[in-house]
């Protein structure tokens, strides 16, 4: 019995599909036939380990060298290599249950190493001669309820076989830059820019558009009754929401940012679910609006545009899931898994890309607004002081801000003396406006769901 009969069973009986890949007839009594069959960065080796909690049984690329402590650190627990017999046991006791559910609970935990995320198919050498079983990397996780995927405990042999390439990683910019075709603004987001571009358009010619979603008309006029606003009446249509509390241009680019959102469609669960992004989004557009409004006149940014910002700064990630899915679901899982690690290195090592880097690229192909390419790009740099740096800088307190309330990716919630006096803003001002903006957090729940649905 040994790692191979352990794969075969998880692949059975959790209905993981697979095809079978036979070594060509030339090359099937030789040592490397692997190699000569498909491509050494993935196949998968199996370790099989032990602890006091259980088995756990980590996959990482047969071309890399297994670190026992890196695995020992990532899972905070003081595993040892076995035998793979007695997990073989375990998951073969497991096959009895009523429902098949290998995981922690039961005391089996699979660890997928991050260097295999990056491949399309998995393979394993099967039971049979010269065969490997293929999965593809999207359904690995199929393998167990609770697999963890993206953990790094395995580094690259550093001598090579004669005869065996280091293919490059082709990495998700590099695959988006190669595109014939720029994905089409769409059409309601569109209509609403033709009018911000055109110096003669009027609040009618807003409000026409607006009405003729009444969704998005509802939330605003939703928004500009939060308690944000201390309204002494109520707003009932949409050129009270204009004329009373929000202006013109918050309205047009409020409008512009929910329609650009609901284009996109997300997975339910993790830190890049919808439900967390777009509350996330909602939250941030509201207090850089708010902390637009409360900076001194001579540097402040239009708080419109400071709400487009805030709610499209993270659409990078948006970028991600429309151009792969089966990466942003990775993504989602690595971060859900390392919650205190940068997400920006995160992107690095496993896309090759940032979401800031793709959210600029798209902004830029829709022709959007150059202070709004600024800050999806540099909201993250504290130090960025070049053109619309007032937005970014803006974005980057304002995550900073919401990190304190569990409502960011920020890596900090530390506030920088130099970032307030730069926006002009006092540690009293900013504390002061985003509890005000808490208290309207009904509102903007409501408005993360209807950009969401």
């Amino acid at each position: 019995m040994s790692a191979t009969d352990l794969i075969s069973i998880l692949l059975d009986v959790r209905h993981v599909p697979f095809n079978l890949i036979n070594a060509p007839d030339a090359v099937s009594l030789k040592e490397d036939w692997i190699e000569q069959t498909v491509p050494i960065h993935s196949v998968s080796n199996v370790a099989v380990l032990q602890d006091d909690k259980g088995i756990v049984i980590a996959l990482y690329p047969t071309d890399h060298e297994f670190r026992l402590t890196q695995l020992q650190t990532t899972l905070h627990r003081l595993v040892h290599l076995i035998d793979s017999k007695p997990a073989l046991e375990k998951v073969k006791a497991l096959t009895h249950l009523p429902d098949f559910e290998p995981s922690q609970e039961h005391g089996v935990q699979i660890i997928i190493d991050e260097h295999l995320s990056n491949q399309d198919q998995i393979h394993f050498e099967a039971a049979t001669p010269c065969t490997l079983y293929e999965v593809e990397a999207a359904d690995l996780e199929r393998l167990a309820n609770d697999v963890l995927i993206g953990a790094t405990f395995s580094e690259p042999l550093t001598v090579n076989k004669p005869g065996i390439k280091n293919t490059p990683k082709v990495t998700l910019k590099d695959r988006i830059s190669k595109l014939d075709r720029l994905p089409a603004m769409p059409d309601m987001p569109s209509r609403i820019l033709e009018i911000r571009n055109n110096p003669d358009s009027t609040v009618d010619d807003l409000v026409a558009i607006i009405k003729t979603d009444i969704p998005l008309s509802a939330q605003i006029i939703r928004y500009s009754n939060s308690a944000m606003f201390n309204n002494n009446e109520p707003v009932t249509s949409l050129k009270d929401s204009i004329f009373r509390v929000l202006g013109y241009e918050t309205v047009l680019h409020l409008s512009l940012g929910y329609a650009l959102g609901r284009v996109f469609k997300l997975p339910e669960t993790g830190p890049l679910g919808r439900e967390d992004f777009w509350k996330h989004a909602t939250y941030t557009a509201a207090l850089a609006q708010q902390l637009a409004t409360a900076m001194p006149r001579n540097i402040r940014p239009k708080p419109g545009i400071a709400y487009l910002a805030g709610l499209l700064h993270d659409i990078g990630f948006l970028v991600i899931n429309m151009f792969s899915r089966n990466e942003y679901d990775w993504l989602n899982k690595i971060i859900t898994a390392n919650p205190d690690a940068s997400i920006l290195e995160t992107e690095k090592r496993l896309l090759g890309t940032t979401h800031s880097e793709l959210g600029a690229w798209l902004m830029q192909a829709w022709n959007m607004p150059e202070e709004l390419i600024v800050t999806v790009e540099q909201h993250h740099h504290l130090s960025y002081i070049g053109p619309h740096a007032a937005y970014a800088n803006l974005m980057n307190l304002t995550e900073r801000l919401l990190k304190m309330h569990g409502m960011s990716d920020s890596e900090t919630d530390e506030i920088p003396d130099e970032l307030l006096a730069r926006l002009g803003l006092t540690e009293e001002d900013v504390f002061e406006i985003t509890d005000g903006v808490l208290q309207g957090g009904e509102t903007l729940k409501e408005m993360a769901v209807a950009v969401s649905a």
